[in-house]
């Protein structure tokens, strides 16, 4: 993949929302919330929209320093309602 498609902490790529992806920076509103060691969800807010980014993590092997991965998904403020909306039969289906 190329450069233009990376993730970077403050200088997220948002790709498919708004046509080409774009450096901007993101800010990230309030802590993130953690699913496991190596996965976490966060809110931030690009072009003024509010986004929940749920994005995959990794251990930089020069550094040592935990940095996003390319792994993830940036949801708008509709894309989490419908989600939300959802829960109930991802919830019914997972019990099958």
């Amino acid at each position: 993949m190329s450069d233009d498609h990376k993730r970077k902490r403050g200088e997220d790529e948002i790709e498919g929302l708004w046509g080409d992806a774009k450096k901007a920076k993101v800010e990230t509103d309030g802590p993130p919330y953690a699913l496991s060691a190596m996965r976490q969800v966060d809110v931030s807010e690009f072009k003024g929209k509010k986004l929940v980014n749920i994005r995959e993590y990794y251990n930089d092997k020069e550094t040592g320093e935990r940095k996003p991965g390319r792994k993830g998904i940036s949801l708008t403020k509709e894309q989490w309602e419908k989600l939300k909306a959802a829960i109930e039969g991802i919830d019914r289906a997972l019990e099958e």
